[in-house]
Protein backbone atom coordinates (compact mmCIF):
# COMPACT_ATOMS: atom_id res chain seq x y z
CA UNK A 1 0.00 0.00 0.00
CA UNK A 2 2.65 2.42 1.10
CA UNK A 3 3.84 2.05 -2.96
CA UNK A 4 0.32 3.05 -4.18
CA UNK A 5 0.61 6.06 -2.29
CA UNK A 6 4.09 7.25 -3.46
CA UNK A 7 2.74 7.30 -7.44
CA UNK A 8 -0.49 9.07 -6.09
CA UNK A 9 -1.44 12.10 -8.30
CA UNK A 10 -2.71 15.86 -6.90
CA UNK A 11 -6.47 15.57 -6.73
CA UNK A 12 -8.91 17.62 -7.63
CA UNK A 13 -10.78 18.71 -4.18
CA UNK A 14 -9.92 20.96 -1.89
CA UNK A 15 -10.28 19.84 1.61
CA UNK A 16 -13.79 19.97 3.49
CA UNK A 17 -13.38 22.63 6.47
CA UNK A 18 -15.42 22.11 9.40
CA UNK A 19 -18.32 24.22 9.42
CA UNK A 20 -18.67 27.20 12.63
CA UNK A 21 -20.68 25.25 15.31
CA UNK A 22 -21.03 24.91 18.78
CA UNK A 23 -18.37 22.93 20.02
CA UNK A 24 -17.56 21.22 23.27
CA UNK A 25 -14.52 21.35 25.42
CA UNK A 26 -13.61 18.01 26.50
CA UNK A 27 -10.22 18.83 27.98
CA UNK A 28 -7.27 21.79 28.03
CA UNK A 29 -3.71 21.79 28.17
CA UNK A 30 -0.68 24.28 28.03
CA UNK A 31 1.78 23.02 25.37
CA UNK A 32 5.56 24.13 24.67
CA UNK A 33 6.06 26.33 20.98
CA UNK A 34 9.27 25.58 19.46
CA UNK A 35 10.93 28.43 16.71
CA UNK A 36 10.07 27.91 13.51
CA UNK A 37 13.43 25.99 11.50
CA UNK A 38 15.62 28.51 10.06
CA UNK A 39 14.38 31.32 12.38
CA UNK A 40 17.05 32.63 15.24
CA UNK A 41 14.70 30.60 17.98
CA UNK A 42 14.77 27.42 15.81
CA UNK A 43 13.96 24.75 17.83
CA UNK A 44 13.94 26.88 21.08
CA UNK A 45 10.84 27.28 23.20
CA UNK A 46 9.43 30.59 22.30
CA UNK A 47 6.77 30.37 24.40
CA UNK A 48 3.78 28.54 25.73
CA UNK A 49 -0.12 28.32 23.83
CA UNK A 50 -3.21 26.76 25.49
CA UNK A 51 -4.79 23.73 23.09
CA UNK A 52 -8.33 23.16 23.49
CA UNK A 53 -9.78 19.61 22.57
CA UNK A 54 -13.18 19.94 21.44
CA UNK A 55 -15.98 18.02 20.30
CA UNK A 56 -17.35 18.95 17.42
CA UNK A 57 -20.70 17.95 15.67
CA UNK A 58 -19.33 17.15 12.14
CA UNK A 59 -16.53 15.37 13.04
CA UNK A 60 -15.75 12.23 15.20
CA UNK A 61 -12.58 12.84 16.20
CA UNK A 62 -11.83 15.70 18.94
CA UNK A 63 -10.31 18.68 17.02
CA UNK A 64 -7.46 20.83 18.60
CA UNK A 65 -8.10 24.96 18.93
CA UNK A 66 -5.60 27.52 19.84
CA UNK A 67 -6.86 30.53 18.32
CA UNK A 68 -9.42 32.79 19.16
CA UNK A 69 -11.41 36.17 17.64
CA UNK A 70 -12.31 38.65 19.84
CA UNK A 71 -13.06 42.40 19.44
CA UNK A 72 -9.84 44.70 19.69
CA UNK A 73 -10.86 48.29 20.02
CA UNK A 74 -13.10 48.62 16.88
CA UNK A 75 -11.85 45.65 14.67
CA UNK A 76 -11.80 41.55 15.13
CA UNK A 77 -8.63 39.96 15.85
CA UNK A 78 -7.47 36.69 15.12
CA UNK A 79 -4.67 34.90 17.60
CA UNK A 80 -2.93 32.61 18.84
CA UNK A 81 -4.07 31.80 23.14
CA UNK A 82 -0.49 32.44 23.93
CA UNK A 83 0.33 31.80 27.83
CA UNK A 84 0.89 35.34 29.47
CA UNK A 85 1.71 35.28 33.15
CA UNK A 86 1.80 39.16 34.62
CA UNK A 87 4.12 40.11 37.58
CA UNK A 88 2.41 38.17 40.33
CA UNK A 89 2.13 35.06 38.25
CA UNK A 90 -1.76 35.47 37.11
CA UNK A 91 -3.39 35.28 33.72
CA UNK A 92 -2.43 38.25 31.75
CA UNK A 93 -5.05 40.58 31.68
CA UNK A 94 -6.45 41.67 28.24
CA UNK A 95 -4.51 38.64 26.66
CA UNK A 96 -6.56 36.57 24.02
CA UNK A 97 -7.00 33.96 26.84
CA UNK A 98 -8.11 36.78 29.43
CA UNK A 99 -11.06 37.51 26.86
CA UNK A 100 -11.81 33.86 26.03
CA UNK A 101 -12.48 32.75 29.80
CA UNK A 102 -14.83 36.16 30.18
CA UNK A 103 -16.84 35.56 27.63
CA UNK A 104 -17.68 31.92 28.55
CA UNK A 105 -18.12 33.40 32.35
CA UNK A 106 -14.85 30.89 33.39
CA UNK A 107 -12.32 32.12 36.00
CA UNK A 108 -9.53 29.58 35.35
CA UNK A 109 -8.58 27.86 32.46
CA UNK A 110 -9.39 24.50 33.57
CA UNK A 111 -13.35 26.14 33.96
CA UNK A 112 -13.63 25.73 30.34
CA UNK A 113 -13.46 22.08 30.51
CA UNK A 114 -17.15 20.53 29.41
CA UNK A 115 -18.35 24.26 28.21
CA UNK A 116 -19.98 24.59 25.03
CA UNK A 117 -17.92 27.74 23.22
CA UNK A 118 -18.94 29.45 19.98
CA UNK A 119 -16.66 28.96 17.12
CA UNK A 120 -16.13 30.94 13.63
CA UNK A 121 -14.01 30.37 10.53
CA UNK A 122 -11.58 32.65 10.15
CA UNK A 123 -10.56 34.38 6.51
CA UNK A 124 -7.69 31.51 6.32
CA UNK A 125 -10.91 29.16 6.76
CA UNK A 126 -9.37 28.03 9.76
CA UNK A 127 -11.69 27.01 12.64
CA UNK A 128 -11.27 29.41 15.86
CA UNK A 129 -12.91 29.82 18.89
CA UNK A 130 -15.50 33.34 19.40
CA UNK A 131 -13.94 35.37 22.14
CA UNK A 132 -16.75 38.18 21.80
Amino acid sequence: MDEDILTKKIGNKEQKSLEAKPVVVLSVLIEPVKGKEGGKSAGKEVGKKLTILVKHPDKLEPVSLSSAVAIVGKSLKNSGLWLNLDDEGNLQKGSMIAMLLQKYGCNTIKELEGKTLQTEVDESKFLTIRAY
